[in-house]
């Protein structure tokens, strides 16, 4: 058994390769990973996928392998996907966790981000994008890079504190498959991540719609903060609440 292990295409996954650490080196893409699953004669997909507690592991390597172009032809503002090591502390005590996300261009700021970015930081800034919502065939042929730093948050504070600390990622092959599916999965199987997304997408043009026609009071229920003076918010003041369209109700299931 080799102490590392690379992420190729042509990978046979064994049960010996799942506790090796991954060749961060060497470059892959998500496409490769789904690959690599796919070669299932050493581990059988469906037993995989009950090791990674994702049973619908098989439906998301056909969906990594479908032809981008039918699925979603959208250019994406990704320059990579990355799995980060991070953790908080809080007054309960402390958690850490690998995570999945997709990186931005550098210096390409979104306009929504623009004015909350320190100038200085914009040249080199790279926006985090969540990405369980999106089809995997828009993702496959994205490199997978693993963060060289540690990102740790104290929430004791008032003011959040962010430290981030260097270090030399490693990572075992179970791990990196774990966490990159559960990241991909949170929604549960394809179809039902897609599901989610257009009603989520429908709710959004409700709400759009009803911002430009001045119907948003309609369909929400807005609150109206007194303040002392010091921006701070004191007991919130409800506005009379009226009937969700039933539109809506559908949307919501409720």
């Amino acid at each position: 058994m080799n102490d590392y292990i690379k992420i190729t295409p042509d990978l046979i996954i064994d049960f010996c390769d799942l506790m090796c650490y991954v060749d961060t080196t060497h470059e892959f893409t998500l496409g490769d990973v789904f690959r690599a699953i796919s070669n299932d004669d050493a581990i059988p997909i469906l037993l995989l996928g009950e090791i990674l507690k994702c049973p619908n592991l098989k439906d998301y390597c056909n969906d990594a392998a479908k032809d981008k172009k039918d699925t979603d032809d959208t250019e994406y503002d990704y320059d990579y996907l990355e799995l980060y090591y991070g953790g908080a502390i809080d007054k309960d005590g402390c958690y850490s966790c690998w995570d999945f996300h997709g990186v931005g261009k550098m210096g390409e700021v979104p306009d929504e981000a623009y004015n909350s970015i320190d100038p200085e930081l914009k040249p080199t800034y790279r926006q985090a994008y969540a990405i369980e919502l999106m089809p995997l065939s828009a993702l496959a042929d994205y490199k997978i890079k693993i963060c060289k730093k540690i990102s740790l948050e104290d929430d004791r504070t008032k003011d959040l504190d962010i430290q981030e600390i260097d270090f030399q990622p490693c990572i075992t092959l179970i791990d990196l498959l774990y966490w990159i599916m559960y990241e991909l999965s949170f929604f549960g199987s394809p179809k039902e991540r897609d599901e989610t997304f257009n009603k989520l997408k429908g709710i959004s043009k409700e709400i759009s719609d009803a911002i430009k026609d001045g119907t948003i009071d309609e369909i929400t229920t807005p609150y109206v903060f007194k303040t002392d003076g010091t921006g701070e918010p004191k007991q919130g003041v409800k506005k009379e609440v009226k009937p969700i369209p039933e539109s809506l109700k559908k949307e919501l299931d409720i």
